[in-house]
């Protein structure tokens, strides 16, 4: 969406509108075709990879966005900051916190919780520490390096699920 006034939004809604046509139902596949996939939920389906260790998934995820214009740096920042909340809940989680304390501190939607704690069991806290860490090494090689930006992108998130 472009800004934030009602006219903005009809404008907006006017487009979606158009783009389903004649169907009598908006999907939620219909507005991501339309104006991207929210980058909170790449990140958190890219972190779902990772955990599995599916590196393929991952990189189409990241390809995607990159293809949506989401630049490297940016997408290294999602998945850093996801990985910071998967750690952090963890380590509360370890000081004796229950799910809806760490929830709420965490600002996790009440609809995402079941997924987000399914997720947190794909990780213990060195493995993430140690991601958190290849990040910020991919992050400086992406501003500092004469390599391609989304290459360096790709290659950290092979890292990623390797270890």
């Amino acid at each position: 969406m472009k800004g934030n006034l009602p006219i903005d939004l009809a404008g907006e809604l006017e487009k979606l509108i158009a783009f389903v046509g004649e169907r009598k139902s908006i999907k939620a596949s219909d507005v991501e075709e339309l104006v991207g996939r929210s980058v909170e939920a790449s990140a958190f389906d890219i972190g779902w990879q990772i955990g599995r260790r599916d590196a393929a998934s991952a990189l189409r995820l990241v390809s995607d966005l990159m293809r949506s214009g989401k630049r490297p740096h940016e997408i290294v920042g999602v998945i850093s900051w996801h990985l910071n909340r998967l750690l952090k809940a963890l380590e509360l989680r370890g000081n004796g916190r229950c799910d809806n304390d760490i929830a709420a501190e965490l600002g996790i939607r009440w609809k995402d919780t079941d997924a987000f704690f399914g997720q947190m069991k794909a990780f213990d806290i060195n493995e993430v520490r140690s991601k958190i860490k290849a990040l910020l090494a991919a992050d400086l090689d992406i501003k500092r390096s004469r390599y391609d930006q989304g290459m360096v992108l790709e290659f950290a998130v092979i890292r990623l699920c390797l270890f």
